[in-house]
């Protein structure tokens, strides 16, 4: 596969999203649990 365009304009992206049946909005991120620690100090 090789990437030949890019389609940049905003309503031409919507249009192909809705015509897929997909959101033409970003989904909002999920949430993910805290780092790791390497170790845990206790004084």
């Amino acid at each position: 596969m090789k990437i030949i365009a890019f389609i940049t304009e905003h309503p031409t992206v919507s249009h192909i999203l809705e015509h897929i049946h997909m959101p033409p909005q970003r989904p909002e991120p999920l949430a993910h649990s805290p780092p790791l620690q390497d170790e845990l100090l206790y004084a």
